[in-house]
C-alpha cells in the first residue's frame, strides 16, 4: 500500500488494483498500521460508520470485508484477508510505505547515505488523497498519525542537515536538504540558515538577503517573533559583504530542483497555497531494496525505541446517581469515594456530594445557598477544600477547607478577583489556585498558606495569554497546569515544587478542559480537542509524542486520578446544540439547522442565515436565504475552527475568524463561497469581527499587546489587496462587543466582570471609554456570547450564576424599560444568539447532560 503522498494499492507484480469505495482502502490502511496488522470489528465500525448503530455497524464492516475479499482473489498465492466473529487480519503479504520509511529511518543511524536514502522515501503526508465524509473518528486518527510521520520525516532531516553540514558546510546537498525540511517545519531556523549560506556561497547573495527578508516578514506575521540572533547575524554578514563588494550583484536566478524546474509561484497571501512537495531526488533503489528487508521490523521500529507507554484502559464503568451533575469530579486518594459538584433533580442549588463507587447512594456534604464547586482531596485523604461563589459570582470566591467525616467546614481565604478557582494541595500545609491580582490579568498559579492565607505567585503567563489553569502536583512535588493562549487554543506545561524550571509538553492546536498527573507521575492525563474532538490524552512527564487513550464515542472533559490506586474518573459531556426560533416565549424548530451541532447564527439583510456547523465533520459554514429553507455549506476547509461568522451590510461578504495551526485569526469569503482570504496573521486571539455601516471596515476584538480591546481593519476588494493596519478603538480593557446598526454607538463587555456598557462611536474613533454608560449590571461573564443588539433594543440573557437557569431579556436603549421574553434555561454558552428580521431570535439551544465514568486501569 502506498500511503505517503499518492494514496494506491498494488498487486505484489505492481499492477494496480482499484476498490470500489474510499472505506474500502481506508479500511485496509488501518488494518495495514495496526499492530499484528488486526483490529476488532467494531472498532473499524465505530472509525468508519460513527453515526451507525452497533448492528448497522457491522453490517457495513461485512459488506466491505466480503467486496474486498472478491476484489483482491487471485492477485496472490496468500490468503490476503483473514477474519473471525470478532475481527480482521490481514496476512503477511502485505506492506505499506508508511512503516518501510520508519523502519530506514530506525536503521540508518549516522550514516548520511542511509539517512538520504530514508528521507527520499517520505514522498508525502500520510493518506494526503483520501477524503471521507461522516468519520469523523477515521479523520483524527488519520491526522494524529500523520503528525507522527511528519515529526519522523522532521527529525530525519535535522540529522541529516547535521551530518552534511559536520562534513562540508553548505554544499548542494545541503541545501537541498535544507529546503526539504522547510517544507515541513517552516520555522527551523538552522534549515533556513543553510539555504542563505548556500545562496552566499553559490555567489547569490541578494537571493540570500531574500530568503531573510521573507523569512523575518513570516515570523513577524505569524508569530509575532524575531529570528534568532544567529539568523540575523549571518543575514548582516551577508549584507555587509555584498555592500562592500564593488559592483551589485546581477538579479539572481531561481533554485532548480534535480529536473532542472523552477518551483511554481505562490501568491502572497493566498489561502489556497500550499507547500511545495519535497524536492525529487535519484532515487537509490539498492539501498531500497536493502530496507525492503528491514520493513519486517514494523511501524512501532523508530518511534518505539523512545517512547514510553500510556496506561491502558482495563475497564470503564458509568458511575450511576439520580443528581444533576455538573462535573469537576475529584477521586479520593484510594479510588472508592468521588465529590463533584451536583444538585437534585428538585432544586437549583448546587452543592458539594459525595459518592461511593459501586453504590449509587449519595452523600450531601454542603448546604449553602451559593455555588459549592472544585474540590480537591487533601494529600492525607481525610480533607477537602473547595470553592463557594459569592454574589453569583460578582465578586471574589471564598476557599474553604472540610473534614470530611463530620462534613464541618472553616473559610481559609480569599480569592484575588476570580469568582471561582480550580484548586490542588501542594502539601499538607499549602494549596495552589489559580487567580489574578487585577481582573484584566491572565490567570496564573498561586500558593496559599492554609493557616496564615498569606500568598505568592508561582507562574508567570505571558501578557496577551488567557492564563494558567487545573494545577495538579505529583506525588514528587512537580506542578503541572495548562496554559490558555486563547479561548480554544491550550497546551500543558509544568513547574518544579518552587515555581522554577518550567517546561512545556504539548505543542497542541486545541483546548484542554482537564489534567491529572497519572500514579506514577511519569506522565499526565489530559482532555483536549488536539484531534478534532474531546478526547482524553497521555503524555510523558519528560515529554514526547502525545498517546490518545480514549476511542472517541465519549466528549471527555475533567480527569481525577487516585493518589493510592489505579483508577481514575472521568466527566464526560453528551452535547449538542441545535438553532430555533423563540417567538412569543415558545421554541420553534427551523428547516435550516438540522443539528446537533448548528451554532454562531447570524441574520443577513435580506434576511439570510448564516451558521457554523460539524454536520458535514468538521467546521464550516453553511448559510440559507432564510431560516425555513435548507442549508448549503459554503467553505470546504480541513482542520479549521470556526466561530462569528457576519454578514456585511450589503450581503456581499462575510467575515469570521478562524482557529487554524494554533492561530485565531480574521478571514474574509464571498457570499457564495469563494475568495477566501486571511485578514490578519499576528501571534494574538483576534475574535468576533462586527462589520462598520459602510462594508469598508471590520472591527474586532484582540488581546495584542498584553490586554483585550476593540480594533478596526480597514478592507479593500481589490484583485490583489495589500495588508492593512488595524488600529485600536477602544484602550485596553473592553473584550467582546457590538456595534449599533447605524455604527454610531459601541457596546461592549470587560471580561470576568458582570454588565454592558455602550459608548458613543463618533468618525474620529476614540481611544478612551470616558463618558461611557452602564446599560444592565446583571449580566453574568459566563454568559459573554449570549447578547445582541437590534435598533433600540438590547436583548441578554441574565443568569447571574453558573448554573443552566434564568430568562432571556430585552432591554429598550431610549427609556431603560426592561422586560422577560423567554427562559434562558437550555441557552448554550458557547455560541450568540441572533436577531431575526421579525423581532424573533434565533437562539442556539443545548441539550448537555454530564456524565461520570470510572477508569479501571490495567496492572
Amino acid at each position: 500500500m502506498s500511503l505517503l503522498g499518492r494514496n494506491e494499492l498494488r498487486a505484489p507484480d505492481g499492477t494496480p488494483i482499484s476498490l470500489p469505495t474510499r472505506k474500502s482502502f481506508a479500511l485496509l490502511a488501518y488494518l495495514a498500521c495496526s499492530p499484528e496488522r488486526a483490529a476488532a470489528r467494531a472498532r473499524l465500525a465505530a472509525l468508519l460508520w460513527e453515526n451507525a448503530d452497533a448492528e448497522q455497524g457491522r453490517l457495513h464492516v461485512r459488506k466491505v470485508l466480503w467486496t474486498l475479499r472478491k476484489q483482491l482473489d487471485g492477485f496472490d498465492a496468500e490468503t490476503p484477508i483473514s477474519a473471525d466473529v470478532d475481527s480482521i487480519r490481514l496476512g503477511q503479504n502485505w506492506s505499506a510505505d508508511s512503516a518501510i520509511f520508519e523502519a530506514a529511518v530506525a536503521s540508518a543511524g549516522d550514516d548520511p547515505a542511509l539517512l538520504d536514502a530514508a528521507c527520499t522515501l517520505y514522498t508525502g503526508d500520510f493518506l494526503s488523497d483520501l477524503a471521507l465524509r461522516n468519520a469523523p473518528a477515521f479523520d483524527e486518527w488519520v491526522a494524529i498519525e500523520r503528525q507522527r510521520l511528519r515529526n519522523i520525516a522532521i527529525w530525519a532531516l535535522r540529522r541529516l542537515l547535521d551530518l552534511q553540514d559536520a562534513r562540508q558546510p553548505a554544499d548542494a546537498s545541503t541545501l537541498a536538504t535544507a529546503l526539504r525540511l522547510v517544507t515541513l517545519d517552516p520555522y527551523d531556523e538552522k534549515a533556513h540558515r543553510a539555504i542563505m549560506d548556500g545562496h552566499r556561497r553559490q555567489r547569490r547573495a541578494a537571493a540570500a538577503i531574500a530568503h531573510y527578508q521573507d523569512f523575518r516578514s513570516r515570523l513577524a506575521g505569524d508569530l509575532g517573533v524575531e529570528p534568532e540572533a544567529e539568523t540575523t547575524a549571518l543575514f548582516e554578514d551577508i549584507a555587509g559583504r555584498r555592500r562592500t563588494g564593488g559592483t551589485p550583484q546581477a538579479e539572481s536566478k531561481p533554485v532548480l530542483d534535480s529536473a532542472g524546474r523552477a518551483p511554481p509561484p505562490v501568491q502572497p497571501g493566498s489561502e489556497m497555497a500550499r507547500p511545495a512537495q519535497p524536492l525529487a531526488r535519484k532515487r537509490r533503489w539498492p539501498w531500497i531494496a536493502s530496507l525492503l528487508v528491514i520493513g519486517a521490523l514494523g511501524a512501532a521500529g523508530w518511534y518505539a525505541i523512545d517512547r514510553p507507554k500510556a496506561p491502558r484502559v482495563a475497564r470503564l464503568s458509568p458511575i450511576e446517581t439520580e443528581l444533576v451533575v455538573s462535573g469537576r469530579p475529584a477521586l479520593s486518594n484510594d479510588g472508592t469515594r468521588v465529590i463533584v459538584t451536583a444538585r437534585p433533580r428538585s432544586s437549583d442549588n448546587v452543592d458539594l456530594y459525595m459518592l461511593s463507587l459501586g453504590s449509587a447512594q449519595a452523600r450531601r456534604l454542603t448546604d449553602a445557598p451559593e455555588v459549592d464547586d472544585n474540590a480537591a482531596w487533601s494529600p492525607a485523604g481525610t480533607e477537602i477544600a473547595f470553592t463557594r461563589t459569592v454574589d453569583g459570582g460578582r465578586k471574589p470566591c471564598t476557599i474553604h477547607v472540610m473534614t470530611v467525616a463530620a462534613a464541618t467546614e472553616r473559610a481559609i481565604g480569599r480569592c484575588l478577583t476570580a469568582g471561582t478557582a480550580a484548586l490542588a494541595w501542594a502539601d499538607p500545609r499549602h494549596l495552589l489556585f489559580t487567580d489574578a491580582a487585577n481582573s484584566d490579568d491572565p490567570l496564573r498559579l498561586y500558593l496559599m498558606d492554609i493557616e496564615s492565607g498569606a500568598t505568592r505567585s508561582l507562574s508567570e503567563p505571558p501578557a496577551g495569554s488567557f492564563g494558567d489553569d487545573f494545577p495538579q502536583i505529583s506525588s514528587s512535588g512537580r506542578i503541572a497546569f495548562a496554559r490558555q493562549f486563547g479561548a480554544n487554543r491550550a497546551d500543558v506545561f509544568t513547574l518544579d515544587a518552587r515555581g522554577d524550571k518550567g517546561r512545556r509538553l504539548t505543542q497542541d492546536s486545541g483546548t484542554v478542559s482537564g489534567l491529572a498527573w497519572d500514579r506514577s507521575g511519569d506522565g499526565l492525563f489530559y482532555a483536549s480537542t488536539r484531534g478534532g474532538d474531546a478526547g482524553l490524552w497521555w503524555i510523558a512527564a519528560r515529554g514526547g509524542q502525545p498517546q490518545r487513550i480514549s476511542s472517541g464515542l465519549l466528549d471527555y472533559r475533567r480527569v481525577s486520578q487516585a493518589r493510592d490506586a489505579n483508577r481514575a474518573v472521568v466527566e464526560t459531556a453528551l452535547d449538542s446544540n441545535r438553532l430555533m426560533r423563540l417567538v412569543d416565549g415558545r421554541l420553534q424548530s427551523i428547516r435550516a439547522s438540522t443539528g446537533p451541532s448548528d451554532r454562531f447564527p447570524s441574520i443577513g439583510p435580506q434576511g439570510q442565515i448564516l451558521f457554523v456547523s460539524r454536520r458535514s465533520g468538521e467546521d464550516q459554514l453553511w448559510s440559507a436565504d432564510r431560516s425555513d429553507a435548507p442549508a448549503r455549506q459554503l467553505t470546504h476547509g480541513d482542520g479549521w475552527q470556526l466561530s462569528d461568522p457576519v454578514w456585511s451590510p450589503d450581503g456581499q461578504w462575510i467575515a469570521f475568524a478562524a482557529m487554524r495551526d494554533g492561530m485565531s485569526d480574521l478571514y474574509l469569503v464571498n457570499a457564495d463561497g469563494s475568495q477566501l482570504r486571511r485578514l490578519t496573521a499576528d501571534a494574538s486571539e483576534d475574535s468576533g469581527p462586527q462589520w462598520a455601516s459602510d462594508s469598508r471596515s471590520i472591527f474586532f476584538s484582540s488581546r495584542r499587546g498584553g490586554q483585550s480591546r476593540i480594533w478596526r481593519l480597514p478592507i479593500t476588494f481589490a484583485a490583489d489587496p495589500r495588508p492593512q493596519a488595524a488600529v485600536p478603538v477602544t484602550p485596553p480593557g473592553p473584550g467582546d462587543f457590538r456595534l449599533s446598526p447605524d455604527g454610531h454607538t459601541l457596546f461592549y463587555l470587560y471580561p470576568g466582570r458582570a454588565g454592558i456598557w455602550s459608548h458613543a462611536l463618533p468618525p474620529a474613533l476614540p481611544a478612551t471609554t470616558a463618558g461611557e454608560r452602564l446599560l444592565v449590571k446583571d449580566f453574568a461573564p459566563s454568559d459573554w456570547r449570549n447578547w445582541a443588539i437590534d435598533g433600540d433594543y438590547l436583548y441578554y440573557a441574565a443568569r447571574p450564576t453558573a448554573l443552566p437557569f434564568g430568562t432571556l431579556r430585552r432591554h429598550h436603549l431610549p427609556s431603560g424599560r426592561d422586560e422577560a421574553i423567554g427562559s434562558a434555561a437550555d441557552l448554550s454558552r458557547a455560541s450568540p444568539f441572533a436577531v431575526a428580521r421579525d423581532g424573533s431570535l434565533i437562539v442556539p439551544v443545548r441539550a448537555l447532560e454530564i456524565r461520570l465514568f470510572a477508569i479501571d486501569w490495567e496492572q
